[in-house]
């Protein structure tokens, strides 16, 4: 596809439940990784994101979706100029 065109986004389960996203991180340029505010516990990140190193899939950023205004991830991001 990479040479059909300039970006190609795939969207996969998540990493802990099946092999779909691990195998398609070993065949990308990059992968972005999703988490929901307040659901996703951090054990799980941390597990998802070994998982990834584990077949050197190149992660290259991770994003937090679903965040509210009162959630402590958007004011954090308030104070580095970031909003909605």
């Amino acid at each position: 596809m990479s040479g059909r065109y300039d970006h190609v986004i795939i969207i996969a389960p998540p990493v802990l439940h099946l092999a779909d996203a691990l195998v398609l991180a070993e065949h990308s340029d990059a992968t972005l990784f999703a988490v929901r505010c307040g659901q996703t516990r951090s054990k799980t990140e941390r597990s998802s994101i070994q998982r990834l190193k584990e077949v050197d899939g190149p992660l290259v950023c991770t994003v937090m979706t679903m965040v509210r205004q009162t959630d402590m991830a958007a004011r954090q991001a308030e104070n580095l100029d970031y909003a909605y």
